[in-house]
């Protein structure tokens, strides 16, 4: 890897943690986020029924056992605060823009012998992405932590498998898939 690479993923994470920072100083932001966490009573501890629970409940129309975990360990570092939610989403995204500038510089330079064209690509590729409104909802919303959670592990599961690592692959797939189904479709 070489210090070009780092220092551009580096300012592409900076840039996503930039735009979306005012969310740190938000509460709930609409009412799933009251629904399926201010109001959830099984995310308050972390007991084996709850975890049962976390791991076989469709209750809310989804399975996503690690998406509720992430929840619930929010809850015992800093209970309903909202902040404390925005900033795992936060972060979790400022890590897939990271992820998303590899796995793009990756893919880039297989296409082409030169280094700056692909660096300059997958930097503004990242860019548009991590800023792109789309982004919003996920990362604003408490209860968006699952899918950028889901993303980030997608992107490292893409990223094992042009390594090529598919074992590793397999296994990220499977975290993702137990966050949220967004990544469903990796094995295609």
């Amino acid at each position: 890897m070489k210090r070009a690479d780092v220092a551009v993923a580096a300012l592409c994470a900076f840039a996503s943690a930039w735009v979306f920072q005012p969310i740190l100083a938000h509460g709930f932001v609409n009412l799933e986020d009251y629904w399926l966490i201010a109001a959830n009573p099984h995310l308050r501890e972390l007991s084996r029924a709850q975890l049962r629970w976390m791991f076989t409940s469709l209750e809310y129309g989804t399975y996503q056992p690690l998406g509720w975990l992430a929840y619930a360990v929010i809850y015992a570092w800093r209970e309903l605060n909202p902040a404390a939610y925005h900033l795992g989403s936060w972060l979790a995204h400022a890590a897939c823009a990271t992820l998303l500038f590899f796995v793009s510089l990756r893919v880039l330079r297989a296409r082409e012998r030169g280094g700056a064209p692909a660096l300059l690509a997958a930097a503004a590729a990242t860019s548009l992405w991590a800023v792109h409104p789309m982004r919003v909802e996920p990362v604003a919303w408490a209860t968006g932590l699952p899918d950028v959670l889901a993303t980030l592990f997608f992107l490292a599961a893409v990223l094992a498998y042009l390594r090529p690592s598919v074992g590793l692959c397999f296994a990220l797939y499977l975290v993702s898939s137990l966050f949220r189904w967004k990544g469903v479709s990796l094995p295609v």
